[in-house]
């Protein structure tokens, strides 16, 4: 098992674990004036993570798109293409058929279904 993720299947890595002291850096930045307490800083660190729809969504389509790029550069294994009729036997590119036979069966299927 990898070493960040914990025996629940949840992401530990630091990248994710964010602070107090993030939260008054970015005031520090942000809003020099604002003078807040530490009970301050904790509200606005919950908040952020509580309930943020944005954030699942922005976490959500980075996953996506790493898995598109390791697909991509070869990083995943992904099964080989199988035919398009009986989808036991392997082709050369996905949706073709395996035989004259799953050809003609793929073709009938469809005439059925479409009539």
């Amino acid at each position: 098992m990898n070493k960040d993720i914990n025996e629940d299947g949840y992401y530990t890595g630091a990248e994710v674990q964010w602070s107090v002291e993030d939260v008054q850096i970015c005031v520090d930045s942000n809003h020099p004036k604002l003078d807040l307490s530490e009970e301050d800083y904790e509200r606005i660190l919950v908040a952020t993570f509580q309930d943020n729809e944005h954030l699942m969504q922005m976490i959500n389509e980075s996953i996506g798109s790493t898995i598109d790029h390791m697909l991509e550069t070869g990083a995943l294994e992904t099964p080989p293409p199988m035919c398009s009729h009986c989808g036991d036997v392997e082709v050369e590119a996905e949706g073709q058929p395996c035989s004259k036979e799953c050809r003609d069966g793929y073709v009938y299927d469809w005439l059925t279904e479409n009539n």
